[in-house]
């Protein structure tokens, strides 16, 4: 009988401090931000999408840039008579060629990264309470971009939802 008291007081102070730490957790929970932390990652995906088109476009000015600069050098080499002078060209035609290659390449990467990006914007967005696409209209009117999400959602507003999400 001493025994089984033994081992409900044992198991009854396992109780109290699994409780304990129980209401630590939630404690750090609240203290996380749920909110905070799935509005941040919203603004991630924006952020990424706005360096990705950044990128494009300076691609797309050095590519421009380069053609002119293999122009340049096909022009100079039509008019170079000096065999020195011709096997320069050539050489910077080659290196501008290996440039243009690895602007490809870089340019798939791009093109990858957003897909990647917009993949993980469509499975994101549709699971985004309202409150989050309020927060990204306000964010789009302060920074002036134009366009609206429509804020509407039927997805909860509870703080473990919104950990799930941002996970």
């Amino acid at each position: 009988m001493q025994d089984l008291k033994n081992k409900v007081d044992d198991l009854a102070a396992k109780v109290i401090q699994s409780e304990g730490l129980v209401n630590k957790l939630e404690n750090e929970i609240i203290e996380w931000d749920a909110h905070k932390k799935l509005c941040r990652r919203d603004e991630e995906l924006g952020e990424i999408d706005s360096l990705l088109k950044e990128f494009k476009k300076d691609l797309k000015a050095e590519k421009e840039a380069i053609e002119m600069g293999k122009e340049k050098q096909l022009e100079a080499k039509t008019t170079a008579k000096d065999p020195k002078d011709i096997e320069d060209v050539d050489y910077l035609l080659e290196g501008i060629k290996n440039y243009q290659e690895e602007m490809v390449d870089l340019e798939k990467d791009i093109t990858d990264l957003d897909n990647d990006r917009a993949e993980v914007f469509d499975a994101f967005d549709p699971e985004l309470p309202s409150s989050i696409k309020e927060e990204r209209n306000k964010r789009f009117a302060a920074a002036g971009k134009k366009g609206k999400c429509d804020p509407t959602s039927d997805k909860p507003e509870d703080m473990y939802y919104k950990l799930k999400v941002n996970a």
